[in-house]
Order: structure tokens, then sequence, then C-alpha cells
């Protein structure tokens, strides 16, 4: 029998339980078939989880099919209506429709993913009331890589369904496409892509990420399209020939904030007419010295002799307002970390250093424990770094000084301490802070790495223990 109090008690956690603030923290993260039983709870949790479940869209299937049945058809690798629109459902279409935020075309590995087809897009174009609209996502990510002409098509019809509907509303634009088959590069999905948003009337971008094969290195696209957005675009990442008209239309990206850039491929480009050292020294000294936000990957060249090297961190040494940087190359950057002081001592506001982050071929040598040290030393006030070390020998600690204050030291990628692990972990406390943490981000059964993560994770039990 239910008395006052415990009545009172079950109001009061059916409040706390229906406050939005709480209930986010505690359902972001469930798998979808844990976010359609949350939308069963209540009306708060119905619509967070909502949220959630339609935040990505991968086709326009699922939405479609709000309005009236649809029908696959393996031949044709699409979907369409069954029968006639219900004008019953316009409203759920418009509730399902506001949720998606982010439109994602990938290679479809569910029925839900492939595409609906033009004639079902155009049908919902044409009955659409007055006072309801098609998705407004800020976010497109298109994946063109493919290995049959099959899906070629279908990445073809799901990208060209979404840009029929949206493109204004877009903020976020992702595409990476190395290989196209079906069809002249001039008939690329990615090129349609590119000339519709250098073709908008107004600048939307906020951040663009191009990753794109070698017959777009002379295609006006991607310069037209910087330059329609020049005044907008805060971030750009480029994985791609960068030609001179590219260049060019890049210098007048006042505000970009964020920059990533592969220089290996960037001046591969046969009309480009400058090495890697120049065009780093063009970005750090003339286009983009207020950068905040810096990934370089280098050529192997640039890091081989001591004179190139040098003229690398020279260059990287101007771009004073960094708080994140990202340094890469074939040949590991590591070793040299003793020739960066100069480097550490231009970046006062450096927050996250990221280096070598990533598995190495068998043939190259990374980092060593008396790297780690040398860049402590160089970068004293740093919160994260993120690199790539082995620790088969350990530096004698009663000969080393580092005055860090990092918080997070991610050993990505790094393999398993073949040294005792007591001397790992004597070693790592002698040099970090007492309160940073040793963390090994490294993906599971990738080259082994998930047996490096368990060991780096046993230092970190015994670090907390010690």
């Amino acid at each position: 029998m239910s008395t006052p109090a415990t009545c009172e008690r079950s109001s009061a956690s059916q409040k706390v339980l229906s406050l939005p603030e709480l209930v986010l923290p505690t359902i972001k993260d469930l798998a979808p078939r844990d976010l359609h039983s949350a939308a069963l709870v209540c009306h708060t949790w119905s619509g967070i989880a909502l949220d959630y479940l339609w935040e990505t869209a991968a086709s326009l299937a699922p939405l479609f099919n709000t309005l009236a049945p649809m029908r696959y058809s393996e031949e044709e690798s699409n979907w369409t209506f069954v029968t006639d629109l219900s004008q019953a459902n316009w409203s759920r279409f418009h509730i399902y429709a506001r949720r998606i935020r982010t439109v994602e075309i990938c290679n479809p590995d569910k029925r839900w993913s492939k595409p609906v087809s033009m004639d079902s897009v155009e049908t919902v174009q044409a009955s659409i009331p007055s006072g309801y609209h098609f998705p407004r996502p800020v976010c497109l990510w298109y994946d063109g890589v493919s290995h049959d002409d099959e899906n070629s098509m279908s990445f073809t019809l799901s990208l060209r369904n979404f840009l029929s509907i949206v493109s204004t509303s877009i903020r976020d634009l992702h595409s990476f496409e190395p290989k196209f088959i079906a069809g002249g590069s001039d008939d690329a999905p990615v090129q349609e892509l590119c000339r519709r948003f250098g073709k908008l009337e107004g600048a939307s971008l906020e951040s663009v990420g191009l990753s794109l094969p070698f017959y777009f290195s002379n295609s006006p696209a991607i310069p037209n399209l910087v330059k329609t957005h020049a005044s907008t675009i805060s971030s750009l990442d480029l994985d791609l020939f960068c030609t001179e008209h590219l260049w060019t239309a890049m210098r007048g990206l006042h505000n970009l904030k964020e920059f990533s850039i592969d220089l290996e491929f960037a001046c591969a480009s046969p009309s480009s007419r400058r090495d890697t050292i120049m065009a780093l020294d063009d970005i750090t000294s003339r286009m983009f010295p207020k950068l905040e936000v810096f990934s370089v990957a280098l050529p192997s060249t640039d890091i081989d002799t001591e004179e190139r090297r040098f003229e690398v961190f020279k260059c990287i040494s101007r771009l004073t307002r960094l708080t994140s940087l990202t340094m890469g190359s074939r040949t590991p950057i590591m070793p040299y970390a003793d020739q960066m002081r100069h480097v550490g001592q231009s970046l006062c506001r450096l927050q996250t250093l990221r280096i070598d982050a990533y598995v190495w071929r068998d043939d190259h040598i990374p980092g060593t424990s008396s790297s780690l040290v040398s860049i402590l030393q160089s970068f004293p006030h740093i919160k994260r770094l993120e690199t790539y070390i082995t620790c088969d020998s350990i530096p004698d600690t009663t000969q080393t000084e580092a005055h860090s204050s990092l918080e997070i030291l991610d050993l990505i990628g790094s393999p398993a301490p073949k040294a005792r692990q007591e001397e790992v972990v004597g070693f790592l406390k002698s040099i970090l802070p007492s309160t940073a943490q040793v963390v090994h981000a490294g993906e599971e059964g990738v080259y082994g790495v998930g047996a490096w993560k368990a060991a780096w994770d046993e230092v970190a039990r015994l670090m907390d223990e010690a």
C-alpha cells in the first residue's frame, strides 16, 4: 500500500528523470536498439532519443517511408513508393525531417542506406504542403570509396538525391573519393558536389574537407568553391593536388582557424611550381599566420636531412597562435625531438601536440623514450601529447629533468613495452606530473594494437597504484 512519503519520493524521481540536462548524458551514447526503447519511456526521453536516432541520415528512404510505404527494387537498387502519398502523414514527415542534422553517404551495407529513386524525390517535392520542408542538415559527409560500378552508381544517386533538396543549409562539407569507376571525371558525383557549392549565391560553408582523386588537379570546381565561401570558411582539410589556382583561392581565407594538408600530395601536381618547404613557408608566413589548429603531413625528404628539418621547424615556429599541432611523415619525426626547442619556445599557446601518432611499418624506427623526454623539455606547457614511442631502453632518470604541465599522454599505436613494466612505470612517474594520465587509444585488432593497449592499460594501472 502506497504511503504519502512513498508517493512523494516517486513524484520526485519522476521529476528528476524528466530533466533534459540529466537525461541527455544518460542516453546519448546508447545503441540504436536501446534508443528505440528509451523513446518509449516518456515524452522527455522520447524527444531526446528520437533526436539521436534521426540525427544522421544515409538515405531519404526511412524519411519518405513515413509518408507512404516504399518498396526496394533489387534490379534498380533503389526505393520507390508503393502507394500514393498520404496527406495525413506530412506532420509526421516534418517531425522527423527537422531532426536530421547530418547526411552521411558511404558504402551502403544495409538496405535502408540505399537511395530512393529520383521519381520518388520529385513526387515528394511536388506534393509537399506549404509550411513543411525537407531536411535542413548542417553537415554532409560523402565517402565515395567503391569497388564496383553498382556501388558507384548508388553513391551517385544518393548524393544527387540530397543535393536536389538541400545545399544552402550545409555548413560542414566533407568529401572523400580517391577512385571513381562509373563514367568520366566530369560526371563524378563529387565533381557535381563541388560545382553545386561553388555556384551558391551566398557564402555558407564553415568547414570543408576534400580528399579527391588525381583527375581533379586541373578542375576549376574546387578553387571556385573556396572562393565562393572564402568569407565563412574557418576550417579546411585538404588531401589533394594543389594547383596555383587553388593556392590563389586559399589566400582569400582570412578567417581560417584550422588547416590540415598533406604537402607530399599537395605539391605533387605537375601544375604546382613550389616544393613542400616553399609551400610551408607560404602557409605560415603569408597565408595563415593566425592559425590556431594546424595538421601537416610532410614528405620523407623534408625529414631525412638536417637542413630540410631546420626549414620545416623554422616555418612552423612562426605560427605563434597555435593551440594544436599535428606533424607526421613516413620518416619518423620523434627521433629529432631535441631539435624542436625553438619551436616550443615560440608556440607558447600550444595545448595539444600530436607527432607520429600512427602505427609504423616495420622498416621504420619510431621515437624512443629519450625522445619523449626531449618533447616534454621542448614543450613544457602542453596539456596533451599523442605520439608513438618504444620503451626498449629506459634513460637514466637521475640525469633527466622534464618539468611539464602534461595532463594526458596518449601512446596511440605504441607497441607493448619490452622492458619490465615496473621500469616503464618508474620512468614515466619520474618525468610526468603526478596527475597526468597515460592512455593508449589504438584501435583494437589493428597490427596487434589490441595487445599493446592491454599492456599500456596495465602500465597506467600500476602508475595509479604507485
